[in-house]
């Protein structure tokens, strides 16, 4: 009777999932634990993960399955993002970003770069060349864009995957701090086409810098603030325009994630009644049916532990 119960929660619990198709998948990390919504809705999919130090940044291969966490006590694990279960662990330098390349799990520790597979084994390492600053690294269209802030001012640029220069996309001056991580948002305005920003200070103001991206040439580069999330931590594509992570700069201890459209006004803002102080967010767009019913079946174990 117990198991036809249990069977009939898990199903309550994914059915609505399934039905959705326009489902779409944030994986956001929280200071010691992995949240998951549904970025259509806004439904909180549960969470994982007691991690024994602070997270600095996720990596998430839809293709595999898994996500790469790292944390501050200098260890990079591995889970199944669906269920929450880990497979395995490794001690590193600190890792304060990381990056999914071509299959590979990336590690940047300032100008270094270690590089690993899915089982996180070393298969080498590079340095950035002409970085004297704090950096935030990003992968996108076979390119690694860095951002640097070195003294007051952000300078974006575009290296090759061996670490080699190729150009510097722009600058932003009068930059007091930057507290984010690079990401990318897909669009800029009304055009659509590949934004990557970062949460700044600008002359004592909450902003978030961007260049924006036509293929791998810069175009230009600006501040805008969006909406409620002021104090912006990190970006991701959706499928209906972007989404920023972070919190409100009059209230930092509140986190939210805000889902925008192309003309830059806030569609939606959820996970103000859970996060607080979130670090980083990967998105995955239309996730297969099986992984639907995975993360049901994640998410009704969760809610049977908390009985």
């Amino acid at each position: 009777m117990k198991l036809r119960l249990h069977l009939a929660a898990l199903l309550a619990f994914a059915t609505p999932l399934v039905a959705s198709a326009s489902y779409e998948l944030a994986i956001v990390a929280e200071q010691r634990r992995i949240h998951r919504y549904d970025t259509d809705t806004g439904a909180y999919l549960g969470g994982f993960g007691n991690f024994n130090s602070t997270i600095y940044d996720i990596a998430t291969d839809p293709t595999t399955g898994y996500t790469f966490v790292s944390e501050f006590n200098q260890y990079i694990s591995k889970y199944n993002y669906s269920t929450g279960v880990a497979s395995s662990a490794i001690t590193v330098a600190l890792a304060p970003n990381l990056n999914l390349v071509n299959g590979e799990v990336w590690a940047h520790l300032g100008n270094l770069v270690t590089r690993y597979d899915q089982n996180l084994s070393p298969l080498g390492t590079f340095t950035f060349s002409g970085l004297s600053g704090n950096i935030s690294v990003h992968y996108l269209k076979n390119k690694l864009f860095v951002s640097e802030h070195l003294g007051t001012t952000l300078t974006f640029r575009r290296y090759s995957l061996t670490g080699a220069l190729e150009a510097t996309l722009g600058t932003i001056a009068n930059v007091t701090s930057a507290f984010g991580k690079l990401g990318n948002i897909r669009y800029i305005n009304t055009n659509t086409t590949d934004l990557l920003s970062i949460g700044v200070t600008i002359s004592g103001l909450n902003r978030v810098g961007y260049v924006t991206l036509n293929g791998i040439n810069a175009m230009t580069v600006g501040a805008y603030t969006p909406g409620l999330v002021t104090l912006v931590v990190d970006a991701a594509p959706t499928h209906r325009a972007g989404v920023f992570l972070g919190r409100n700069a009059a209230l930092e201890s509140q986190g939210a994630i805000a889902i925008t459209s192309p003309d830059a006004s806030v569609v939606s803002i959820f996970g103000t009644n859970i996060l607080q102080l979130p670090v980083a967010i990967n998105t995955i767009v239309a996730p297969e049916p099986g992984s639907l019913l995975a993360f049901g079946l994640g998410g009704w174990l969760l809610l049977r532990r908390k009985r």
